[in-house]
């Protein structure tokens, strides 16, 4: 009695060949993540004038300011460090991955947004 023979198992490097538009696209958008990023963490610095109006005779919880930075500058790492790790694990499958800084770059707005509103709440 003979055993059947199957093929061998396909090698990981018959993927699809990886676009150089999109590691360019990928590269330029990564650039401007991270000036995205850097002016987030700039802005979240102008925070602290959230409290200028509190006073002795008008006083104000400023501890919505220490979870404004937590959220603009503590999400600024998180992104950042999500984004290298997807890139990271996209550039070995071969998936596509313009699209990984682009959408870290939206996020990086809204929790800049976000940061920026708790902050003003605070008065």
């Amino acid at each position: 009695m003979s055993y059947p023979t199957y093929p061998p198992a396909p090698s990981r490097s018959t993927g699809t060949a990886r676009s150089s538009a999109d590691v360019l696209a990928a590269i330029i958008l990564l650039g401007i993540y991270l000036v995205v990023a850097a002016g987030s963490v700039l802005f979240s610095l102008l925070f602290a004038m959230a409290t200028d109006v509190c006073t002795s005779g008008r006083p104000c919880d400023t501890s919505g300011v220490g979870r404004a930075y937590l959220v603009t500058d503590g999400g600024a790492v998180a992104v950042f460090v999500t984004a290298v790790i997807m890139t990271i694990v996209a550039l070995d499958k071969r998936w596509a991955i313009w699209w990984i800084p682009l959408v870290a770059a939206c996020v990086q707005v809204l929790l800049t947004y976000l940061g920026a509103t708790m902050a003003v709440a605070v008065v």
